[in-house]
């Protein structure tokens, strides 16, 4: 499940409210869709791992802890993960 409240991109919030949005690029909408709607529907990270074409990840250093899973080219989903809900999703390039 996906705490709503605590999405931080704007995008991805409005894509879980509204099925919509204008702040995600127009060739990553489907993809990001899809992605939200595996991570609303998990309970564990395990079945993400599963699923190895979303590559999840733990990322390291300040951002240990967090994790995330690919969209398209440098772009990801990233989220914390705890008593099975994802908390502040974001999307977003890190490796700038």
């Amino acid at each position: 499940m996906i705490d709503e409240k605590s999405i931080r991109h704007r995008g991805p919030r409005e894509l879980c409210l509204k099925g919509r949005s204008a702040r995600v690029r127009p060739d990553q909408v489907a993809r990001v869709n899809r992605r939200l709607s595996m991570l609303q529907d998990i309970s564990s990270l395990d079945e993400l791992r599963a699923m190895r074409r979303l590559r999840l990840h733990q990322l390291k250093g300040k951002r240990a802890g967090t994790w995330a899973i690919d969209v398209n080219g440098p772009w990801r989903l990233t989220f914390s993960f705890r008593d099975e809900t994802i908390y502040d999703l974001n999307l977003e390039q890190y490796h700038e």
